[in-house]
């Protein structure tokens, strides 16, 4: 195939994606995905969307023989988040990004959109007639077991992003107390905090004994959910239906319970499979609603938000595409077919996840800066995507 046709093809899927994000924005234009509405669609997304594709299409295509044949899929995902994690830490230093930041820029690094992104390009792809990757695998089967391969390996980066991530982009002590409205009173041996109630001349009183407990309990009262959400943070819907989907996929009489023409329960993965259905869509929409206003109005140095870009979008593709080709190479590593190739290829070369956004936002810590950094970074994918995946190809 020449290189136009190549670059064409694979340009083809970052156009669908860019098509689906513009939905996102005229909706925000008019108001309809504003603030609100793009956090309860993404409540839509997170606990009801992602959970059913997740369970339907793990539940439906691993077994115990798959797993062992799939295993180096969430393994290739965890070693691109530890190298991202170290790049991101020596790239924090030598750039000097403000001490607060450090955390935001390890996390943009080693965070990449494993999960949405891959989705919409593989089944653009595997419906493509086209497409080398559609034949690579029997007719008929490519979408279903490209998703799958997504999905098996999109859980580690969950576990990542809401446990290791979470705790990162948590504002440290100092940050918190920073920012916390307080009026402050100190007696003997103890510590009285007050807190001003949306304006008002009342305040929450809080006896704090002994004082050092002073920076726990003025976290707290920043985020009165902090203690909640992080119960919940490493078991959240995403991660469970996961492991939920790999059960079921793996207990031969679970799984004739729902999936087969004689199915008892087929109709439960029907209704599931509908709920699936929308969440490719409403991920774009959400994205093209958050990108609307633009980067913002962080306060980050040039140097990082395009040192951010380049690591992110170049430099961890390229180790990673050495890190997969050498293993293929030496015979450690042997892909079932091109498609387990390049979904392999594809989790070190997107963007930064959103999630990113979401837990820098839910912190209240960095939101803005996240915003400018995940705004070049797309606009940035635009181009590096369609030349990243020309390259896989022709690898391929």
């Amino acid at each position: 195939m020449s290189f136009a046709f190549l670059l064409l093809t694979s340009a083809l899927p970052v156009v669908k994606v860019c098509l689906l994000s513009l939905v996102g924005v005229a909706l925000a234009h008019l108001g309809v995905l504003d603030a609100k509405g793009r956090n309860s669609l993404s409540k839509c997304i997170f606990y009801c969307f992602i959970p059913s594709l997740t369970f339907t299409k793990l539940a439906a295509s691993v077994d115990l023989t798959n797993m062992g044949r799939w295993w180096f899929l969430p393994v290739n995902v965890l070693l691109s988040i530890i190298v991202g994690m170290g790049i991101g830490w020596v790239f924090a230093r030598v750039l000097k990004a403000p001490r607060h930041l450090q955390p935001h820029v390890i996390c943009s690094i080693a965070a990449g959109n494993v999960g949405n992104l891959p989705l919409v390009l593989v089944a653009a792809l595997c419906e493509d007639p086209s497409s080398m990757i559609a034949n690579a695998v029997p007719a008929g089967k490519c979408t279903e077991l490209g998703i799958a391969y997504v999905v098996f390996a999109m859980w580690v980066a969950g576990l990542f992003q809401f446990s290791v991530a979470y705790f990162l982009l948590k504002p440290s002590p100092e940050d918190t107390a920073d920012k916390l409205p307080t009026v402050l009173q100190e007696q003997p041996g103890h510590l009285r905090l007050g807190r001003a109630l949306h304006g008002a001349a009342n305040f929450d009183v809080l006896e704090l004994q002994p004082l050092r407990d002073y920076r726990a309990a003025a976290s707290d009262i920043i985020n009165p959910e902090r203690s909640v959400q992080s119960a919940h943070a490493m078991l959240n819907m995403p991660v469970l239906s996961a492991f939920a989907g790999l059960f079921v996929g793996c207990t031969p009489f679970l799984k004739g319970l729902l999936f087969g023409p004689s199915a008892p329960f087929g109709f439960v993965k029907d209704c599931l499979e509908v709920l699936a259905a929308p969440m490719i869509p409403c991920m774009m929409m959400v994205l093209g609603a958050v990108l609307y206003k633009g980067p913002g109005s962080a306060s980050l140095a040039p140097r990082l938000i395009v040192g951010v870009a380049f690591v992110r979008l170049l430099l961890v593709p390229l180790l990673g595409t050495l890190l997969v080709l050498g293993l293929r190479r030496a015979g450690v590593l042997v892909p079932p077919n091109a498609l387990f190739t390049l979904v392999l290829l594809l989790g070190h070369s997107t963007p930064t996840a959103i999630n990113v956004q979401t837990l820098a936002t839910l912190h209240q810590n960095g939101e803005q800066e996240v915003s400018a950094l995940l705004f070049w970074q797309y606009v940035g994918a635009i181009f590096t995507l369609p030349l990243l995946l020309t390259f896989f190809f022709h690898v391929l």
